[in-house]
């Protein structure tokens, strides 16, 4: 019933508001004061929440934090019945540390439990497992790459340092099935999509064919991210509101993509509350968004307006001789639909992603030099 009135607009659950509050977990995550170990995946349900779990916690009760590359339902366990994918990457079966936790803390026992990383997390591209001493990575610097237009009308634009001389313009039509079959109907259905015989679950190329794309090359040294994301993304559209989508994918050296993150966020909902925002060397890269019914910002047809869109966090190597690629569309149909009016006000319109030194539209990356990887560390 929640879910239905919120698509149905109803005010008190289709925006936050004391509503939520109540019911939010990190709200209230000052009550908590016993051990916590969090487990979670690059692709679970609760992708955003889980390192934020951590990052509350840490310091105030012994927390530790485990990333795999996992769904919802392999994070619950489900690939550790038979050994599974941890044991792969010399970490320990899911069981084995939970007894270890439960013996310490709930038995009393000396399990040496202290000696465990504080925080392991799956690295994407590298297929390894990274232990950093803090979530996020200690050694994160945020760093804006601005998107520059695509020198011919098929090819992907750049991802620049500085912002393009000139403006540029890229026009993604709206509909609501954007995202279909992509990774992202792997992770919001908790991984059931996955199980589905469908190639696209695990390849974003289909699902970004009509989309704005960008790419970013990894360097000599490879180009590893780990942390929040976000993207300021100047935007018209000639509806009366657009859904903005931003996926970020590995595009390896076969031309196959790796799917990485993504963020969903609709334009008029764009009000970000600063004070709850998260700033790193004065960049911002993970805006709080309030959400609330008297912060909706009508738009104008035609209206340009920046859009900033939380990228979810997550943790990634790209190789040298790969790519980073970001992809704007105008919906993902898998990760979230918007209530029906905001829905009906974003048909059949068309969505202008505006580029150049006016409207600069860029994404803020969590960058850490490759070196700091365990992988890549001498022994």
């Amino acid at each position: 019933p929640t879910i239905v009135k919120a698509l149905a607009g109803e005010p008190e659950t289709a925006y936050d508001g004391e509503f939520w509050a109540v019911r939010s977990l990190l709200e209230g995550v000052d009550k908590i004061n016993v051990p916590t170990f969090i487990v979670g995946g690059l692709f679970d349900l609760f992708q955003r929440s889980e390192p934020l779990w951590f990052e509350q916690l840490n310091g105030r009760v012994d927390t530790k934090l485990l990333i795999g590359p996992w769904s919802h339902i392999e994070a619950a366990g489900v690939e550790f019945l038979g050994g599974g994918e941890a044991n792969q990457h010399a970490v320990p079966e899911l069981d084995t540390l939970r007894l270890q936790w439960f013996d310490e803390y709930v038995m009393g026992l000396d399990t040496d439990v202290q000696n465990q990383p504080d925080v392991t997390q799956y690295v994407l591209g590298l297929d390894e497992y990274d232990t950093p001493s803090h979530w996020p990575h200690p050694d994160m610097q945020a760093e804006r790459f601005y998107l520059s237009p695509a020198e011919s009308f098929a090819g992907a634009g750049q991802l620049r340092a500085q912002a393009p001389e000139d403006a540029g313009k890229a026009f993604v039509a709206q509909h609501l099935l954007n995202g279909l079959c992509s990774s992202s109907l792997d992770q919001w259905t908790a991984g059931l999509g996955g199980m589905l015989p469908l190639p696209c679950t695990q390849d974003n190329s289909l699902a970004e064919l009509a989309a704005a794309k960008y790419e970013l090359p990894a360097g000599e040294e490879g180009l590893y991210l780990n942390g929040p994301m976000q993207a300021d993304l100047w935007v018209s559209t000639t509806a009366k509101d657009v859904q903005v989508s931003v996926r970020l994918d590995i595009v390896n050296l076969n031309g196959t993509t790796t799917p990485v993150t993504n963020g969903l966020m609709t334009a008029g909902l764009n009000s970000v509350d600063e004070t709850r925002s998260r700033f790193v060397n004065g960049e911002m890269i993970q805006p709080w968004h309030t959400f609330r019914l008297d912060d909706v910002q009508p738009y104008e047809p035609g209206e340009v307006r920046k859009v900033s869109v939380e990228i979810f966090a997550s943790s990634a190597y790209v190789p040298p001789g790969s790519s980073l690629r970001v992809s704007v569309n105008t919906s993902n149909v898998a990760q979230g639909l918007p209530p029906l009016l905001t829905a009906l006000n974003s048909l059949l319109g068309v969505m202008t992603l505006h580029t150049g030194p006016e409207t600069p539209s860029s994404v803020v990356l969590p960058v850490v030099p490759s070196a700091k990887l365990d992988a890549m560390q001498a022994p």
